[in-house]
């Protein structure tokens, strides 16, 4: 008994010395969270607009912002259209400015950091040229018919920013297809919206209003035809965190349909562009799409089609993007298309080993001599131009292009040219008070060359990527379904990485090298391709979130990124807001 009680006793004192330490963590916990230490306090951002700035608002906001109980601030200079002050980025007067934020930053034992570039987004500035800016993909296409001696000057590809490269020139026998005309349309709208649907001209479109009972688009044809995939031209709005499907569907008579296909045509098309939805092979005289839209939409064309293509080519290629969270996976997980290992007759498609490059017999002025091989070919100029996207909302002295995000030393360079400045006029104060370096959100359009590219993937692929040209640049079949899927996940996980490799982690190396702490929230959801695979090179991870709920989800890559990282410290774009939910009248209370 006295055991026992001696054992009870004991139970009983190590349960009390449990509660007293938990209830003694848990008021530590409270008491850190009411004053947390200078390393746990978070930086607010902080906006010079316009040239609006003098010493006596700076001194009063650092001191305010010592008042609210945070640990500093990131220097935002933009320009958002306010009446001009006269205090120009990185004149000598603006340099003064920030030489005087630091000291009192110094003064109040507060961090100062400040995002890469003017506005905030992404890194460039006025020191970028066309040739170290951000670059895309550009082509022109010949047709021509053999066997016959060829003599042409091809066509030069479009260009941005008067800028231009050669990288190729490859043919490839073209196989059957094309767009089926014909065609009457009947549907839910007027008969004349519905034409803008086939009249060749993108730029004219269909609206759509809103329906919950849904619109159809008939497709009406006299004999029977075969549609193999679809294509959607300058369709709007896009939507980031929302959908609707469009369903194809076929019929013999216009009244017994089957389903043969579904995609979303809710891709970012704001500077035009297309998207192509493959289909299993469907014969017959009635074609009907079909979709519920909960807001209004519209469509530039839409194409029936009789060719073989690779379904969403377009965003398989990195040439068209969705700016959602989860990106373009999330589309292709919806919406998976036509089995891979479909039989596809051999006039659909490319054969790999057909495909030939003539780049050795196009001179410097674009001639091609070549003599053509029986059959139709096709003759793909290709090069790459800027992507033409400059920083925003930079102010006119700190306005220029964005800076080539696949070139590391170009990425250096750029980094030197702004905060590498500012470092030096810090002096000691460079990595202690100045200890932050932010890269904000991916709003600076596609990225899909830079120059020697193509030798880049195949050292790092063992494969010609220009074999697969076909595929890349229009979505044709090359050899079969499967293997040319494959051969466009290779080439997204090599932009994939080859941005993670050039540029994040450059931005990474370059700011622990200087004694900067880099936040990086560039990899939310308008990041394409690879978010966790960048973001884990941020010091920082950062996600954001708006008022009304937007954006949430990136605040929990961010964590989880932090947490398979080690990082302690996750950041956050915190109560982003619309002029209509904003307007001074929210907090987060």
């Amino acid at each position: 008994m006295i055991t026992m009680t001696r054992r009870f006793l004991w139970a009983l004192l190590t349960c009390a010395a449990g509660s007293v330490l938990q209830l003694n963590a848990a008021d530590d916990l409270a008491k850190a969270f009411a004053a947390p230490p200078d390393e746990a306090r978070p930086l607010t951002w902080w906006h010079w607009l316009d040239g609006n700035i003098t010493k006596e608002g700076i001194t009063a906001d650092w001191e305010a912002i010592k008042r609210a109980g945070l640990g500093g601030a990131y220097l935002f200079n933009c320009g958002v259209g306010m009446p001009k002050g006269n205090v120009k980025f990185m004149h000598p007067e603006w340099l003064a400015m920030v030489d005087h934020t630091i000291r009192e930053a110094q003064r109040l034992g507060l961090k100062f950091g400040v995002h890469n570039c003017d506005g905030f987004s992404q890194s460039g500035g006025p020191w970028i040229t066309p040739e170290t800016s951000m670059k895309e993909l550009t082509w022109t296409a010949t047709d021509t018919q053999g066997p016959a001696a060829f003599d042409v000057a091809l066509e030069k590809p479009r260009t941005k920013e008067d800028f231009y490269r050669d990288i190729a020139v490859v043919a490839f026998p073209l196989p059957q297809g094309g767009r089926l005309t014909g065609a009457t349309l009947r549907g839910t709208i007027k008969p004349a919206d519905l034409a803008k649907l086939a009249d060749g001209k993108p730029q004219t479109k269909a609206e759509f209003p809103a329906s919950a009972t849904g619109h159809t688009i008939e497709f009406v044809f006299a004999e029977p035809r075969t549609v193999r995939s679809v294509v959607c031209r300058n369709t709007a709005p896009h939507r980031w965190e929302e959908d609707f499907p469009i369903t194809l569907e076929v019929s013999s008579d216009g009244r017994n349909f089957r389903r043969v296909g579904a995609f979303t045509a809710n891709w970012d098309m704001q500077h035009g562009g297309a998207i192509t939805a493959a289909c299993e092979e469907a014969a017959g005289k009635v074609f009907r799409l079909a979709f519920k839209n909960p807001w209004p939409a519209s469509f530039g064309e839409i194409e029936l089609t009789e060719t073989a293509r690779v379904h969403f080519a377009e965003a398989k290629a990195g040439l068209l993007r969705s700016r959602g969270h989860g990106a373009e996976r999330r589309h292709h997980d919806a919406y998976p298309g036509p089995d891979r290992g479909r039989a596809l007759a051999a006039e659909l498609i490319v054969p790999r080993g057909a495909v030939k490059n003539l780049t050795a017999r196009m001179a410097a002025d674009g001639r091609l001599k070549w003599n053509v091989p029986p059959g139709k070919w096709r003759i793909i100029r290709l090069g790459y131009t800027s992507n033409g996207h400059y920083v925003s909302p930079a102010t006119p002295e700190g306005r220029g292009l964005e800076c080539d995000k696949l070139d590391a030393q170009v990425v250096r360079f750029h980094l030197d040219q702004y905060v590498g400045k500012l470092l030096q006029r810090a002096g000691p104060a460079a990595g202690r008070t100045f200890a932050a370096m932010e890269v904000d959100s991916w709003e600076c359009g596609i990225q899909n060359w830079t120059a020697g590219f193509e030798r880049r993937f195949r050292e790092r692929l063992g494969y010609d990527l220009l074999a697969f040209m076909p595929a890349l640049l229009e979505g044709w079949i090359v050899d079969n379904a499967d293997v040319t899927e494959r051969a466009l996940w290779d080439w997204r996980r090599f932009l994939a990485d080859q941005f993670a490799e050039n540029y994040f982690s450059v931005v990474a190396k370059w700011a622990a090298e200087k004694g900067l702490t880099y936040v990086g929230e560039s990899t939310g959801r308008q990041a394409y391709l690879y978010d966790v695979g960048w973001m884990r090179h941020s010091a920082v991870t950062m996600g954001e979130f708006w008022i009304g709920g937007g954006a949430r989800e990136t605040a929990k890559l961010a964590a989880s990124s932090a947490h398979i990282y080690g990082r302690k410290v996750v950041g956050a774009e915190a109560f982003t807001a619309t002029p209509e939910m904003g307007r001074w009248l929210n907090d987060p209370y």
